[in-house]
């Protein structure tokens, strides 16, 4: 069958949605508390669970310590940065819709 037939079309959206289904539930299973954190006091917490320096986690990262202080303050930044900020400390950045709770 041709992959782009109306039936499979039909197909890759029943997956897509039933993977965003998923993925939607993960988020709502991310811990409130955890949630609530800005992505810089994330990243903060996470490095002093590692026990590293801003300045050895900005050596890790390819980056200057002042960058890692402006994000761990809240400063605006890419997601670019963060990920290769997270994936310094061994984690992958992942972003997963979640409904909001207000």
């Amino acid at each position: 069958m041709d992959a782009s037939s109306p039936l499979e079309r039909l197909r890759s959206l029943e997956a897509e949605d039933a993977l965003l289904g998923a993925a939607t539930a993960a988020g709502e299973a991310v811990p409130a508390q955890w949630r609530a954190l800005t992505p810089g006091r994330a990243l903060k917490l996470l490095r002093k669970r590692r026990r590293l320096t801003q300045d050895r986690l900005a050596r890790l990262a390819g980056m200057r310590q002042a960058w890692v202080a402006r994000v761990e303050r809240g400063a605006e930044t890419t997601l670019v940065t963060l990920a290769r900020l997270y994936a310094a400390l061994g984690y992958e950045l992942v972003l997963i819709p979640a409904r909001r709770t207000r």
